[in-house]
């Protein structure tokens, strides 16, 4: 809660506590049960420069946000998570090159966060990724990628560094199947996840 956010004074502060801003704030601690924490002060932490004016980089930030809404649900402090998130952010500003292929790469790397890393055990006797088993195993099934799809998960789940991500050079299709392969596999692992609605925006963008 911000006290006194809408009166002509402060205004113009109004206009960072829209999405896509990262903030330095003074927060009072509520006690259990008290309701919402109030925020004294708030300074942005990191202006970007393009997310608020190309509509790409938007979208993806909107699906981050979106997708971080689903996923996180706990108020204690994850500083890790945090720089993670920070770094991304300054990167979907920054990026020159591969940029359609940030959401994919983010999503992956958030296993990690979600303590669903999936074991990247891919080889030619087991060339099939389980979304139900977190494994790659030797025969198809309902649960399972297909052959050529889960020879690029295991290359992506390869790749060292997510600031590496420009690396992959797919096309818009495996993007998208893949995409929507790794949001099952947070579907099924974490049970209150539900359905994004902004893939499909992506999709449209970058097609």
């Amino acid at each position: 809660m911000i006290q006194g956010i809408r009166t002509q004074k402060n205004q113009y502060k109004a206009v960072v506590l829209r999405g896509f801003h990262i903030l330095d704030m003074v927060v009072y601690e509520k006690k259990t049960g008290s309701g919402l924490f109030r925020i004294k002060e708030f300074y942005p932490q990191q202006v970007f420069e393009r997310i608020h004016l190309e509509i790409r980089r938007s979208a993806i930030t909107m699906f981050m946000l979106e997708f971080l809404n689903h996923i996180i649900k706990e108020e204690e402090p994850q500083p890790e998570l945090f720089q993670f998130l920070e770094q991304v952010y300054i990167l979907t500003d920054s990026a020159e090159d591969g940029l359609a292929s940030l959401p994919l790469f983010f999503v992956i790397k958030m296993m990690h966060y979600a303590g669903i890393r999936p074991e990247n055990n891919y080889s030619s006797e087991l060339p099939f990724f389980d979304w139900k088993e977190g494994l790659f195993v030797h025969l198809p099934s309902v649960y399972t990628l297909s052959r050529e799809g889960s020879a690029v998960l295991s290359e992506l789940l390869s790749i060292p560094g997510w600031e590496n991500f420009a690396l992959y050079s797919g096309d818009r299709t495996m993007r998208a199947t893949l995409l929507g392969a790794c949001l099952d596999y947070f579907r099924y692992h974490i049970d209150h996840f539900g359905t994004l609605h902004s893939p499909s925006i992506l999709q449209e963008l970058f097609s």
